[in-house]
């Protein structure tokens, strides 16, 4: 039971590790670079709140509505965007351990 507890826990280091990474990454190919390249990470994330905003406007019958649930998009994924940030800077996503 430990060995398998602390191959989680090198693999959910591992994965966090990455995400890191590819925040950093991502940060420097956006605002760095002299024409901000293309990023997957950011990509993934819009595309992700784009779905859940275009879901929740497809019930809706006017543009004004629409427009009105569209509004939020942007800060809304932003928001999120820097509260998946600190998630992994902060761990706090890891549950505590009982050891």
């Amino acid at each position: 039971m430990i060995i398998l507890l602390l191959l989680v826990r090198i693999v959910v280091f591992a994965l966090g590790a990455y995400l890191v990474f590819r925040a950093c990454l991502s940060a420097l190919r956006t605002f760095v670079l002299p024409r901000s390249a293309p990023d997957r990470f950011n990509r993934t994330t819009f595309i992700v709140v784009r779905q859940f905003f275009e879901w929740r406007s497809k019930r809706l019958q006017t543009y004004l509505e629409r427009d009105r649930v569209m509004e939020l998009y942007a800060p809304a994924t932003i928001l999120r965007w820097r509260k998946g940030h600190k998630l992994i800077e902060t761990h706090e996503w890891i549950p505590p351990s009982n050891t």
